[in-house]
């Protein structure tokens, strides 16, 4: 399995420093990592495609049709598959159907409030930066074994 990183904000600029720290105390050093943004060929490349927030879902699905059925935010991803159980050498799409009976489309998925999302800390003191790496690593570590 591979992965990337990609996102909907500016190409070519540095992590920022909240984040640079927090992974350098993990012996992480992305001093040298430069953003990429979402494009055509990097969602054409993915099997599926995770966000942080509700809103780059629909970036995504609204941008490259036919993406939205493996196109999820991090946590409602975590909670779909966790409900259907792991991949286990499932086909991606036929798992990922099986995810999908009952996910709000259109404008309920934008609007009703029931998607769970990634809250950005931006601004946010340090202890909020910390509570944002930690779910977020959880939904990771949570979704790979899912993946597995």
């Amino acid at each position: 399995m591979q992965t990337a990183s990609v996102g909907t904000a500016s190409d070519d600029q540095p992590a920022m420093p909240e984040v640079q720290q927090f992974l350098a105390d993990l012996g992480i050093d992305v001093s040298e990592h430069r953003s990429h943004r979402v494009d055509a060929q990097a969602v054409a490349a993915a099997d599926l495609v995770l966000t942080a927030e509700v809103q780059h879902v629909v970036h995504v699905a609204g941008s490259w049709p036919g993406t939205f059925a493996r196109t999820f935010t991090l946590p409602e991803f975590v909670a779909r598959a966790g409900a259907v159980g792991a991949r286990a050498g499932a086909p991606m799409g036929e798992w990922l159907a099986r995810m999908s009976v009952d996910r709000p489309t259109g404008l309920a998925y934008l609007q009703d409030g029931s998607v769970p999302e990634v809250h950005d800390p931006t601004g946010g003191p340090p202890a909020v930066w910390e509570a944002s790496f930690a779910e977020i690593d959880e939904w990771c570590r949570q979704a790979a074994e899912l993946l597995a």
